[in-house]
């Protein structure tokens, strides 16, 4: 995917290839399971025609770091990841001015067959959770070099992930479909072409109708895959229900190719990676291995010196009762991720 000295043509016809792939913070030594995920997209899409997009979500700042600096990563992309950007608010009704965006955990690699993007981190209006980080980041592609040509945006968000707060992901929904159709800021000079937003939408089975409202009205890529997908609960060590959280969704100028299984198809599915971890205590040798990350142990070592095993009983009680501190520095082998990823290949129309 060597870029070439001609940028890729962004007209009626183009096709772009998105992934998305949502990669746990909380599980342990992230920086090996980011690189293991770049190794893994490079594989399968290295020597393809389409231009490449890859959107990452929950990086820590070390992840984030990790990525920048890979040399693949380096030759072949520009970073979007609102660093420096200003944070706009897509409603700032009612906002205090005082209020800033924490730092984002979304990354976007654009390929650098197209133009380099210019990216804006956007806060969440009112009602939608933005004290809790939640946002979105825009990542705008000139068409060509005229200084009012128009736009490709591409979007990355996390949406809130609490069950009981259905109505706060609609409106983030809503927020999102502005920004894709150009009713809100960022505004360009010379418009927007098309428009896609990939991420982890935390929208279950009786929410999928959000999309359909007449204030939020995208298309979802997964309508074109049978059976549609879950992306969520197959790799989380626990027994979970299995949702489709992740997804792609697109205004209707654009349209999802299809695949060898759908518009739609999994990425980094049941895919391991070597990791060093903190291993738990256990208070019975017949008990599973636990390990935790070193953001967790960090947590639980401060919990501990109040006088605990360090683990919060009201979380998981019988998990507090089972393991404990001191951890010791081991090798394991963890998924990748919890959540598959997803590709899609984008069509402009």
């Amino acid at each position: 995917m060597q870029p070439g000295h001609d940028h890729y043509p962004l007209r009626a016809g183009a096709v772009i290839r998105l992934v998305s792939w949502n990669l746990n913070r909380l599980a342990p030594d992230q920086v090996a399971r980011v690189g293991a995920a770049l190794s893994h997209i490079r594989q399968l899409f290295d020597q393809d025609s389409d231009p490449l997009v890859v959107m990452f979500q929950e990086l820590s700042a070390s992840s984030k770091l990790h990525v920048l600096g890979d040399e693949w990563v380096r030759q072949n992309f520009f970073a979007s990841f609102g660093g420096r950007e200003e944070t706009h608010l897509i409603r700032p009704e009612g906002e205090p001015a005082s209020w800033q965006l924490p730092s984002s955990s979304c990354v976007t690699l654009v390929s650098r067959r197209l133009r380099r993007p210019v990216s804006t981190r956007v806060q969440f209006g009112t009602g939608c959770d933005s004290r809790l980080g939640k946002g979105v980041l825009v990542t705008d592609v000139r068409i060509n070099a005229a200084w009012d040509a128009p736009f490709l945006r591409l979007c990355k968000t996390h949406l809130t992930s609490e069950r009981r707060k259905a109505s706060v992901r609609r409106r983030q929904l809503a927020d999102i479909s502005s920004l894709l159709k150009g009713k809100a800021l960022p505004l360009t000079l010379g418009g927007i072409i098309a428009g896609v937003v990939g991420g982890g939408l935390n929208i279950v089975e009786d929410e999928y109708g959000y999309c359909r409202d007449p204030d939020v009205d995208l298309n979802d890529a997964w309508d074109g895959t049978p059976g549609g997908g879950d992306t969520w609960g197959h790799q989380s060590g626990k027994n979970r229900v299995h949702h489709r959280l992740d997804r792609f969704l697109y205004p209707g100028s654009a349209e999802p190719l299809m695949g060898n299984t759908g518009t739609v198809e999994l990425v980094g599915k049941g895919l391991i990676t070597e990791c060093v971890a903190w291993e738990l205590q256990r208070s019975n040798p017949s008990l599973p291995r636990r390990f935790i990350s070193d953001t967790m142990h960090a947590e639980f070592s401060e919990r501990a010196k109040e006088g605990s095993t360090g683990i919060d009983p009201t979380i998981n009680a019988l998990f507090a009762r089972s393991y404990s501190l001191p951890a010791v520095r081991a090798t394991t082998e963890e998924f990748v991720s919890d959540h598959y990823g997803i590709t899609v290949r984008m069509r402009l129309l």
